[in-house]
């Protein structure tokens, strides 16, 4: 019997890829927030450059950061589809 493999490669928007290897991988990213001064920041969006220089002078300023953890309904947007 022959084993077909199927996969899905998923990594958290902490992985840093550049689209470059994102996209000759297929790589899904699933995007982490960020929170500051009461607002939320995706910390990746597909085609969009995200300004770490912001972050930094956030902090450099003594904003408090906040990251978030995968909450379970965006859990199940991602991976329902693959399990499927």
């Amino acid at each position: 019997m022959r084993w077909r493999m199927n996969y899905e490669l998923l990594s958290d928007s902490c992985s840093n890829l550049t689209e470059e290897m994102i996209d000759s991988c297929g790589v899904q990213i699933i995007s982490l927030l960020v929170r500051a001064n009461g607002k939320e920041y995706r910390s990746y969006i597909k085609g969009e450059k995200t300004d770490i220089k912001m972050f930094y002078d956030m902090m450099r300023n003594g904003t408090m950061l906040e990251t978030t953890q995968l909450d379970m309904h965006t859990c199940r947007e991602y991976f329902e589809p693959i399990l499927k």
